[in-house]
């Protein structure tokens, strides 16, 4: 099992590594703009987190969306690509992306 989580991790590394020399070539967030990437909302019970790193648990979701609604304005993400379109808002403007479609977000991420 730990050869197969490792196997795994390895390619979420690699992945991240070719998005990274790839990103010269693809779209840009305007100025200014942050986008977050949730890949899975789930309570694991896992602690080592270089097993399992792209993982947050509900509570901190949930403390992640409080802080955000103080600091910062959530927009689509096709907002936050427009060239500009940060630099006419007073706050920090983030898009919240959720990859892989896991069921997890509507029982954990939803409610938040």
């Amino acid at each position: 099992m730990k050869g197969k989580i490792f196997l795994k991790h390895a390619v979420k590394h690699a992945a991240g590594l070719a998005a990274v020399a790839l990103s010269p070539l693809t779209v840009r967030a305007g100025q200014g703009a942050c986008i977050l990437m949730y890949h899975r909302v789930a309570d694991t019970g896992i602690f080592d987190h270089s097993l399992d790193d792209w993982n947050i648990s509900p509570t901190q979701l949930q403390k992640h969306f409080e802080w955000l609604s103080k600091h910062a304005e959530c927009v689509p993400l096709g907002d936050a690509l427009k060239p500009g379109y940060s630099g006419t808002r007073s706050k920090p403007v983030v898009a919240l992306t959720f990859d892989d479609g896991f069921a997890n977000f509507s029982q954990n991420a939803l409610p938040c």
